[in-house]
Parts: C-alpha cells; structure tokens; sequence
C-alpha cells in the first residue's frame, strides 16, 4: 500500500514539474521565434524620423542624413550591421485581382537573410503565400505596382511590373498580409526626390553584450539630431504585439503556482500518509530512546527522496519532448491563427532553475505540516495504534 502511495505521489510531482517547463518552454519558444520573425524584417533596432507614429506610413529620410547616421553607428562603439529601407504604400494589381499593398525595398541580403536562401534575380518582388493565394499569382506571373505622388496641382501616379520571383511566408498577419517585398534599387525611382530610404535599420553583433548595446544605443541617440531622428528598439516600434506576448507571461506563471502547488500538497498528503502507516514503528522508537526530531528528519529525508525523484522524472520528461519536438516537428499549428506553423520549444537553463527550485522549496516547506504531527504523537497511543 506505502509503495503505491509513494509511486503516485512521483508520479504527481513529475508530471506537475513536466506541464510547467512544457507550457514554459513553449511560451519562450513562441515569443523568441516571433520575436527573431520581426527582427529579421525590421531588424532589432530602427533609427527613423522622429514623428513617426506607429500603424502610420513612414515618412521619407533625405539623402543627406545618410552620413550623419553612418557617423553616428560607426561611434556607438560596437560593429552594427546598418541597412537602409524604402518602402512605400501602392496597388498591386494581378490579373485578375488588385490589392493595396505597402512596397518594401531591401538590400539583396537582407531578401536572402529571409527567404533563407541565396537570390539569383533582382528584377523581381517577393511576396506572402496568403497574399499570393489571394491575389491568385504563381512564381513566374507578372504583378502591376501602382504608386502615387503628390505633384503641385494633382496626384501623379506612376505603375511598374514585376515578375513574381518568391513566396514566403513570416507567420505574421500583419506582415503576410499587406507587404510585398522587392530590391531597393527598384523603389528608389518611386520615392520623393532627395529620398531614397524611410529608416535604417540596425542589427546587434552576436558578440555584444547588453550594457555595450545599451550604451551604444544611448551614444547613437546623442548623435542624431534632436526632434528629428531617433532610434528606438523593434519592440517599441511593434508595441501591440510585443504587449500581448508579455500578458501570455502572466498565464503561464499563474499555471506554474498551481501545479507547483498541486505536486507540494501531493507530496505532503503522501507524508502524511506514510507516518500514520508508519504510527506503531514511531511509537517503538520513542519507546527505545529516539528523539521526536531524529524520528522527523527520518521522514524528512524520505519526503525529500520522494520529491526528487520525481523533479528528476519530470525534468526527464519535459526535456525529452522538447527535444522531440524540436528535432521532428510532431505538433503542427495553423500559421494563419498561431503565426508559427509547429511548436517550438525553448530551453532556458535560468527556468529550469527556477522552475526546480521553487518546486522543490515549496515541497518541503508543506511537509512541515505532516511532520508536526510526529512531535505531538503520544508515546502510549503509537505503540497500541494498529
């Protein structure tokens, strides 16, 4: 009977400590991989004009700031990596249907940073797999850009074609939607004169540690001029979305009390059940000299076994899965609803310690109860006890 008591209550806090770093890993694996899909279109900071406002078009840069900003990064003190972007609200007409879009000129790197791979062709645009679907456009049709400026009396509007060269697919609505992707050598001729990017954006070296970026990005905002460049970084610039993979945080960690809580009361409940099996042995322990508290540390260490054994199980479990899911992709989700098309797990050794640690401290902290209950046994009472 005590051996199967003591193998469920394992069994509970494994699968208790296995839930929460699951759900914890899937959590950080979702918020990294959304977070890295925006870097990689907008890098992980931006430096633009200062009235922007998010949601809104973003004004043209002159050609002569150019300089400045160069300056500007090449002092902050570590090595960016600076683009330039151009883009520019336009129609994109295929034959049979014509969508408002928002053209992006890029670097050929950086297209072939997202697609993943190297790009032969540079007469051409990339676009989402939805908005291609929904345009009805294949690899290889012709799509129609219809761009519009303002001239002093009139709006002038200006149209180009471009064969469709990729489809792509960020897992980001607001993204796959609305963007289509194209050289920036091809939008220079639809800016406004004098202006051929809207930001610079900035990615962080893999060598630079947090206090050189901020201090870097602190030197960089010193250095442009006030009221009319700033630099800010990715997440503020997609507050809305970066908001709402914080609140995901509170859930999860509200799940981890519980289940914590869950495996803590398992394990003291079990105690508690293996010192009144136990009841007739405490009573002839006392009986031949034994102290309460040597009898309380005996049950103690059993509790303590117990409890590791199963975050031992647990940890074991919750590796293997996430390494499991990893490597092979068994949980598929709908990119259109989730914005990634598998789980993805991320393994944290700062959870894991936490995450053990709190688990553990509060199992022993709730086995206090059951082991007061040997301090107050009567002697007489434990021997006759059956």
């Amino acid at each position: 009977m005590a051996r199967r008591i003591v193998l469920l209550s394992i069994l509970a806090v494994a699968l208790s400590v296995a839930t929460v770093l699951i759900s914890i890993f899937a959590l950080q694996g979702f918020q990294q991989t959304i977070g890295q899909r925006v870097s990689q279109l907008q890098g992980d900071y931006i430096i633009d004009d200062a009235a922007n406002v998010e949601g809104a078009e973003w004004k043209p840069l002159s050609n002569r700031l150019a300089s400045l900003v160069d300056s500007a990064v090449s002092a902050s003190g570590i090595d960016w990596v600076l683009e330039p972007v151009a883009q520019r609200a336009c129609i994109a007409k295929s034959q049979r249907e014509v969508e408002g879009v928002l053209a992006m000129g890029m670097s050929t790197s950086a297209i072939a940073r997202i697609l993943g791979a190297e790009i032969s062709q540079t007469d051409g645009v990339y676009m989402s797999k939805s908005l291609a679907s929904r345009m009805n456009v294949q690899l290889g049709d012709k799509l129609t850009l219809l761009f519009f400026s303002d001239a002093r009396d009139s709006v002038r509007s200006r149209a180009r074609r471009y064969p469709v060269l990729g489809l792509l697919s960020q897992g980001l609505d607001e993204f796959d939607q609305h963007t289509i992707i194209l050289p920036k050598s091809a939008l220079e001729s639809m800016m406004p004169l004098g202006a051929s990017q809207n930001r610079w954006e900035l990615r962080v070296p893999a060598e630079a540690t947090p206090t050189q970026i901020q201090e870097a990005v602190l030197r960089i905002q010193s250095m442009l001029p006030a009221g009319r460049l700033r630099i800010s970084s990715v997440e503020s610039q997609n507050r809305a979305l970066f908001d709402w993979l914080m609140i995901l945080d509170t859930n999860v960690w509200v799940m981890l009390l519980l289940m914590v809580s869950v495996a803590a009361i398992a394990l003291s409940t079990t105690l508690l059940i293996l010192i009144l099996d136990q009841t007739a042995l405490v009573g002839l322990l006392q009986a031949m000299g034994a102290q309460r508290d040597g009898i309380q540390r005996v049950f103690w260490w059993q509790g303590l076994v117990i409890a590791s054994l199963g975050l031992i199980v647990g940890n074991a479990v919750a590796m293997g899965l996430a390494w499991g899911q990893n490597a092979f992709h068994w949980i598929r989700l709908d990119a259109e609803q989730y914005y990634i098309d598998s789980v993805v797990f991320a393994i944290d050794p700062g959870t894991l310690l936490v995450v053990n640690g709190s688990a553990l401290g509060l199992c022993m902290l709730l086995m206090l109860l059951p082991l007061r209950f040997v301090r107050r046994m009567s002697l007489i009472n434990a021997i006759r006890y059956e």
